[in-house]
């Protein structure tokens, strides 16, 4: 894959440009990733095009940052409303991010949230004007978060140090003079956690330190066919070629022997391959599986002509299967 800088560079740039088919892509990142990429969009973006779309590249990886903060996220549109509405519970946040904060009207927020009779307003920028810092005062329903510190919280949250309900607390304006309020909060974060149980280790080679695992991946699945699935696929793509390995990454699973020929992500009902073939040919191969066709810059991005494949149960696991086949004879070839 070439860099996600690059990636980001050449489909904003010199593609045709729709930022919603670059958000399966943008949420397989990792977190620091992400957090890089919003320095990268603050740097480039501009007023006119093409450099105002990486505005809407922006909304989108902070909307995603929201989700790995545990809030249920709706992606706003990107010609009106709100960039994106976070809700935990009974709470939504109104949330608007921008490049710069020359962009930012913080009445704008404040509107937001008595429009849609939500808890409060969050604004996310690099830095903030006093005239911002002085509107959100005098409005009281609009926090404002810097991109560090929102990296921040992601650390911690990320870390088990921050829980999404302290991050609740944190992010919604509360009118309170008893200190035992901030102090709940920080008590949550700096408590010392119960150390778990050790597990007797079994004689043999340790594990290796933070190398990712399968049943990481396995376990964001709440569907159990997914992974009867998952495991149906890597038996026969196994008969195949045995020597054809399941290298599990950060984000998804590689499948390769000598070179990747498709790549594995899991959510909580369904499976999604990219499997490196042009489309036609994938379309030619798969008729009862949905299949999406990529953008230009993102199959430039995996590096060769591919397309993704979107599998949620057993049924018709063959023409997968034929389709990995290929990919692997297209690969080693």
């Amino acid at each position: 894959m070439i860099p996600a800088e690059k990636f980001l560079e050449t489909i904003v740039e010199k593609a045709k440009m729709d930022p919603r088919e670059m958000r399966a892509e943008l949420k397989a990142l990792p977190t620091d990733g992400l957090i890089r990429l919003l320095g990268f969009c603050q740097e480039r973006a501009g007023r006119d095009l093409p450099r105002r779309n990486y505005g809407l590249v922006h909304q989108d990886i902070v909307n995603i940052l929201g989700e790995r903060l545990g809030f249920t996220v709706e992606f706003g549109d990107y010609e009106k409303g709100p960039d994106g509405i976070w809700s935990y519970g009974d709470v939504k946040i109104i949330v608007e991010s921008k490049t710069s904060s020359a962009w930012l009207q913080v009445r704008q927020v404040h509107d937001y949230v008595r429009e849609l009779n939500a808890s409060s307003g969050l604004a996310i920028a690099p830095e903030f004007t006093e005239d911002n810092l002085m509107a959100a005062r005098s409005y009281g329903d609009v926090r404002l978060l810097t991109t560090n510190g929102l990296g921040r919280l992601l650390e911690l949250k990320e870390g088990d140090r921050l829980t999404t309900d302290s991050l609740v607390k944190i992010l919604v304006p509360v009118e309170s003079v008893k200190l035992d309020y901030f102090i709940d909060i920080i008590y949550a974060i700096a408590k010392p956690r119960a150390a778990p149980e050790k597990p007797v280790e079994k004689p043999g080679k340790p594990p290796e330190l933070g190398k990712p695992t399968e049943e990481q991946h396995l376990k964001k699945v709440v569907k159990g066919e997914v992974v009867a699935t998952y495991e149906k696929i890597k038996q026969a793509m196994l008969r195949f070629d045995p020597e054809i390995k399941f290298i599990p990454q950060k984000y998804y699973i590689a499948v390769r022997k000598t070179r990747n020929f498709a790549y594995m992500r899991f959510s909580k009902a369904k499976m999604r391959i990219v499997v490196m073939l042009p489309y036609e040919v994938g379309s030619g191969l798969i008729k009862k599986h949905p299949l999406i066709k990529l953008s230009q810059a993102v199959q430039d991005w995996y590096g060769a002509p591919c397309f993704r494949v979107i599998v949620e149960s057993e049924a018709d696991l063959e023409e997968v299967v034929k389709a990995l086949e290929e990919a692997y004879r297209h690969a080693h070839k």
